[in-house]
Parts: structure tokens; sequence; C-alpha cells
């Protein structure tokens, strides 16, 4: 009787070393990704003048937050380390709402929403674009106008880096999962900023949609900012308005490069 009770105890504790020391390992691996990452968040916000910079654990994972304003847009970042799900989300909310009545995806699970926000799907006639993004509209010529070239090349390489994208008249919000190397965390955000920036740049030109005023109101608005951009080949910006895509801002603001 004495035998089997020892015997029980030992595969007992032998099943229990068996999960432990994979999950130990684990959690060791974790902990040193996010204090990696601590330092590297840390020295981002300073950069930015971000006001916040904690972090908690949540069920064994670690969730670091950043918060805060750069250049009015509202900044909040979300990177979880783990064990079983990594990932990085960020959203940027603009300073007021666009007023544009569209939302741009790139995940059609979202598009459900539509009849919600009285917005239909539509094409922008770039074969590229079309192909990558849903776009939904009350206007399309409005969509066309806030959509230039530069925006466009902006949403594709910014598109490049994540798994989710979502733009609407409040907020932009980026998601991808398996991200948390502090370079790649550090560079996502500060493409995120610079997209941001502009499109609600272009949207206070363009002034509220059309139906809280006449389409003539943001005409020569539109054709303002589409002459300052050189029309590229098959719709994309040519280097001169690609490095004013990614590099410029307006005067007086800060630039997250």
């Amino acid at each position: 009787m004495i035998g089997w009770l020892t015997a029980a105890v030992i595969i007992l504790l032998a099943a229990l070393i068996l999960w432990g020391l994979p999950r130990l390992a684990a959690g060791r691996k974790v902990a040193a990704q996010s204090g990696e990452l601590t330092e590297a968040l840390v020295v981002l916000s300073r950069s930015l003048g971000l006001e916040r910079c904690d972090r908690r654990t949540v069920f064994g994972d670690i969730v670091h937050r950043l918060r805060g304003e750069f250049n009015r847009l509202r900044v909040d970042m979300e990177v979880q380390v783990g064990r079983s799900c990594s990932f990085t989300r960020i959203t940027i909310d603009f300073p007021q709402p666009l007023d544009q009545e569209l939302t741009i995806l790139s995940d059609r699970k979202p598009a459900v929403r539509n009849w919600l926000l009285r917005q239909k799907e539509v094409e922008l006639g770039v074969e590229e674009f079309d192909r990558d993004f849903i776009l939904l509209a009350r206007h399309e010529r409005r969509l066309e106008a806030i959509l230039s070239p530069a925006i466009r090349f902006q949403l594709r390489r910014l598109m490049d880096k994540v798994d989710k994208l979502e733009v609407g008249d409040h907020a932009l919000h980026v998601m991808v999962l398996e991200m948390t190397e502090p370079d790649a965390v550090s560079a996502l955000l500060k493409k995120a900023l610079e997209t941001a920036e502009r499109i609600y740049s272009t949207a206070v030109q363009l002034g509220p949609s059309p139906s809280k005023v006449e389409a003539s109101v943001y005409s020569q608005a539109a054709a303002d900012i589409y002459s300052r951009e050189e029309e590229p080949v098959s719709g994309e910006p040519s280097s001169s308005s690609s490095s004013t895509a990614s590099g410029e801002t307006s005067s007086g603001s800060r630039s997250p490069a």
C-alpha cells in the first residue's frame, strides 16, 4: 500500500514539474521582454511629450500603456506581452470630430455596421487602394476629396505594418498581433501619428461634410489640397509628395519622427 502511494506521489510531482517548467521559462521570457519594452516606452513617451507610461500584470501577461497628447491628438497605446497572446493596439483620437461621415476599414467584419452609420460601401476608383480597404461613406465626392494621393500613400504604408486598421470621424485605430519589439512598436506609433495628423489637417481644410454645408464650400478646399500634391502614376504619390506625407507637419506642430 505504501509502495503504491509513494509511486503516485512521484508521478504527481513529475507531472507538476513537466507542467511547471515550460511555464516558468515562458514567464522569465515575458519578464525579460517586458523589461526592455518598459525602458523603450519611457524614452518614447518623453520624446513625444506624453504624460503617462505605466504597466500592470493581467493573468500572468504584462500590459504596458502609454497615454497623452501629441499636437492635440490624444494617444492611447497598449502593448501586451504574454505567454499565449501578444499584441500592440493604438487609438489616436482627433481633437474634434472630423464631420466627414466616412469610415475606412481594413476588415470586412465591421462593415455590417454601415446601416447604423447611414453609410454605403463605395470604391475610390484606384484599384490597389480599393482592393486593400473597405470604404463606407454617405457622400462619394467627399471621400474622393479627403483621400488625396498623399493620404492614400500613408494609409497603405501603415496598413503594411498592421493586422487591423480603422479610421472614422472620431479616431484612428490600429492593431498588430505578436508585435512587442521596442523599435517596431515605436516606429508604428510614429507612423500612426503622422497618418492621423495629415487626415485631421485635411478634414479641417475641407470643413464639415456636405450634409451640413453646401458642396461648394469644400470643393475649392479639395482643389487646393490636390494642387499641392503631384498626382502620381497609378494613384500613388511621387517621391516629392511621399516625402511630404512621411515627414512634414503643419507649422508650429511637432514631428513624431
